[in-house]
């Protein structure tokens, strides 16, 4: 039995109105079209929302690439 309770707060996000992924979610963001501006969307919405953990399921390699930039967020 676990004696601490987490409340886990899920963020989606996809570039599309995809329900299947947008609609589950506790909270759920159009990401930006512009591959120019991905890095600055991504990293604005973990600062604002305070996000710990990125589940990524595809463009892995572009955010493995980017791991850096996304990492050093200040808290």
């Amino acid at each position: 039995m676990l004696k601490n309770h987490v409340k886990i707060e899920v963020f989606a996000s996809h570039r599309e109105n995809r329900k299947e992924i947008l609609y589950t979610a506790d909270f759920s963001i159009i990401e930006t079209s512009e591959e120019a501006w991905r890095l600055s969307f991504i990293t604005k919405v973990i600062i604002r929302y305070k996000i710990d953990v990125l589940c990524v399921v595809k463009n892995t390699l572009w955010y493995e690439q980017h791991r850096h930039e996304i990492e050093k967020q200040p808290e």
